[in-house]
């Protein structure tokens, strides 16, 4: 035993004896402290760097057999200016890699001025000084999640790509003006950062180097930052930009720029107006992208260029004015611009116009129009709708002139189109064209032949519904084609059926009469609810529906038919056997309703005529003949449902042929009017006379149309 000991001896008190340090690896270039800390040494600079623990890392150096190498670094880290007569300048690349529980802290002398790729990754640290460091390689500090605050340094030039990204921790960081550039995704998903201060020395930040942090940005020279062509917005989803502490909100761009910079001021959405100096001559990519509160725009006459997607989603600019001196338009550059309604382009304008006040800039060397507005009409010189053109614009209806040739990708998409006419003359629709138009009821296509088109040009519209009118004898080709053979009504139009005098909306052909007036011919598939429009508009001319025409409903599923007022006239058969249909209400200026117009409809409740003098029944200018009034309202329950009529005029409705059949006829006048509603209750639902539901938790009636309705159990009277 006790020669045992004196063995062990022998051997623990030579180690015992030696320095702060064991020089390990064939070269002896690889120090082990007695930290536990492995540091590669240089004999030409003296210097040292740290590097990891993890034995396949130190390139398989041949260690001595006694040498015991430890699994991970541990605990508080202190890391010396020296060891071994070596300054340590650097920690190496992945140095702490595999630590990323074990080290809680780590202290760095004023020597190291490099941080390695990946150096700290992981790592459990709160906090670090990296006052002397110049040089933050790739990924030093990935994924240090616990990290509040770090210390940088004027000597540091660059942070390089994901430096402190994923550091979900930190909160601020104050960028030193040595700083020049700093890399993409450099502080990407560090979702507690609020606040950085960026110097004027900063030139290029990467793309998203900020990406996922709701980060405010203060700048310290407005000039600086407009030089600075950014791949990003680097304030991901911050919508906040401070000079100097004070929020931009009325900006102006100093006379010393020459360009503004692609994203410098993109989605500071409390920006309200910009001033932009004659010295400018280019507005970058994204430079003003979602700026939702930029209301006033003047661009000077020194620009001679607007890069790509400039002024996108601008949406609550109204005007447009371009300039002379504009010689290129980059794509999206004024897309989603939702209030648009007036756009022009100054004369002189070499590449540019907007004849005729269309309200749309095209390019006249292709005749494409290339941005448009809710207010635009297509010169019948464009072959092209362009990219994007109306992109999310808040359009009813768009006439396509005979001149267009192609509508390209992204067109119309996301619009709030309802109808569409299509000419015969369109060959090629690209993809998304109409992609996301939701409210897309009607497109009428003129072509015999199928325009080429994409299986996702119509994508989200809703094919089960929206109706698709075509020529005679060519749906059995539409309904081949990619593109269109998803839809379910695709409609043949009458081969005698003038073109030119008809209208498609809402599912429904308008036919143009006298003093721009139209009469509804027919309807297809309509859903339980239908509202007849009092007006449409094509090519800027106003019409007024005043007719229902023959047949124009006839076996439709229709229960609520909400009419305009401007009514005059029903035809023969005009919603004969609607069996669904409930409620019907006619408006004072109408005059007659044709023979069998509503038979079949057995299932109506209440009548609501505003006509003072009882309209002529069995009367329509297609057909007219005696004794007809009674086949009007025929199979109609005339025991049971109501008709209700102006006060005063029950006698006029009784005495009337055709009206006076019906055993209930009640003066609108003797319900409650709506500004007789009083009532405790702060919310209300409402009910139209059907039962069906159409207001929910409600405060206010505004904004229903005429008729009786059901609230808090009391009738009420929409005048």
């Amino acid at each position: 035993m006790k020669k045992s000991i004196l063995t062990f001896l022998s051997i623990l008190l030579p180690l015992m004896a030696c320095a702060q340090y064991k020089r390990l690896g064939k070269e002896g270039n690889v120090i082990l402290s007695d930290y536990g800390i492995y540091y590669v040494t240089d004999d030409k600079t003296k210097t040292a760097y740290v590097t990891d623990c993890v034995l396949k890392q130190l390139n398989n150096w041949a260690l001595d057999d006694f040498v015991e190498i430890p699994q991970y670094y541990k605990g508080d880290i202190v890391i010396p200016s020296k060891i071994g007569g070596y300054t340590v300048t650097a920690i190496g690349a992945e140095a702490f890699l595999w630590n990323s529980y074990e080290v809680t802290s780590i202290t760095l002398p004023n020597t190291v001025t490099k941080i390695g790729g990946y150096a700290f990754n992981g790592l459990s640290i709160k906090s670090i000084d990296l006052s002397n460091v110049t040089t933050i390689n790739d990924f030093a500090f990935l994924d240090c999640k616990y990290l509040e605050s770090i210390t940088l340094g004027n000597g540091l030039t660059s942070i390089g790509k994901g430096a402190f990204k994923n550091c979900s921790s930190l909160t601020s960081i104050d960028i030193p003006s040595s700083v020049t550039s700093i890399d993409e995704d450099a502080f990407k998903g560090c979702t507690s950062l609020t606040h950085v201060n960026v110097p004027k020395s900063v030139t290029s930040i990467g793309e998203d180097a900020f990406e996922d942090c709701e980060v405010t940005f203060n700048i310290s020279d407005l000039s600086a930052w407009c030089s600075i062509d950014l791949d990003k917005s680097p304030r991901g989803y911050n919508n906040h930009l401070y000079l100097n502490g004070n929020e931009i909100k009325d900006l102006v761009v100093p006379n010393d720029v020459t360009r503004i910079g692609s994203y410098a001021f993109a989605l500071c959405n409390y920006l309200t107006s910009v001033t932009i100096p004659k010295s400018v001559k280019t507005i970058g990519s994204h430079a003003f992208y979602g700026c939702d509160d930029l209301a006033n725009l003047i661009i000077p006459s020194s620009v001679t260029s607007i890069e790509k997607s400039a002024f996108r989603n601008c949406t609550s600019l109204t005007s447009l004015s371009i300039p002379s001196s504009v010689t290129s338009i980059g794509s999206y550059a004024f897309n989603c611009c939702l209030e648009l309604t007036s756009i022009t382009v100054e004369n002189g304008n070499k590449q540019y116009a907007s004849p005729n006040n269309c309200n749309a800039i095209i390019e006249t060397k292709t005749n494409k129009l290339i941005a448009g507005c809710k207010n635009s009409v297509i010169p019948n010189s464009v072959k092209t709708i362009g990219e994007a053109a109306f992109n999310g614009i808040s359009l009813n209806s768009v006439d396509i002139p005979n001149s267009v040739k192609t509508i390209e990708s992204y067109a119309f998409a996301g619009s709030s189109l309802s109808s569409v006419t299509i000419p015969s003359s369109v060959t090629i629709i690209s993809e998304y064209a109409f992609g996301g138009c939701y409210n897309l009821t009607t497109i009428s296509c003129f072509s015999n032949n199928p325009p080429t088109c994409k299986s996702n040009t119509f994508v989200d519209v809703d094919k089960e519904n929206c109706v698709v009118f075509v020529p005679k004898g060519s749906a059995a080709k539409y309904k081949e084609k990619i593109g269109w053979k998803d839809f379910k009504y695709i409609k043949e139009i009458g081969a005698n059926a003038k073109i030119e005098n008809l209208i498609f909306d809402h599912g429904a052909i308008y036919e143009i009469g006298g003093s721009n007036t139209l009469t509804l011919k027919e309807v297809v598939n309509t859903p339980d609810r239908y509202e007849v429009p009092e007006t449409i508009v094509r090519n800027g001319v106003k019409y007024k529906v005043v007719a229902i025409g023959n047949a124009a409903f006839n076996g439709q599923n229709v229960q609520d038919i909400i009419l305009p007022e401007s009514i005059e006239r029903f035809e023969i058969y005009a919603f004969l056997n609607c069996s669904n249909l409930r409620t019907i209400t006619f408006s004072e200026r109408l005059v007659a309703i044709g023979p069998l117009a509503f038979a079949g409809c057995y299932k109506v409740q209440i009548i609501n005529s505003y006509a003072t003098e009882p309209p002529i029944l069995g009367v329509s200018e297609s057909r007219t003949r005696a004794g007809e009034a009674s086949s009007v309202f025929e199979d109609v329950d005339k025991e049971n449902c109501i008709l209700y009529v102006p006060k005063g005029c029950v006698e006029k409705y009784r005495a009337a042929e055709g009206w006076g059949e019906f055993k209930n006829i009640l003066e609108i006048g003797d319900m409650t009017g709506i500004s007789n509603l009083t009532t405790d209750i702060k919310t209300y639902d409402v009910y139209d006379m059907s039962g069906r539901k159409v207001r929910t938790a409600t405060t206010s009636l505004k904004g229903l149309t005429k008729g009786i309705y059901i609230v808090n159990g009391k009738k009420m009277l929409i005048k």
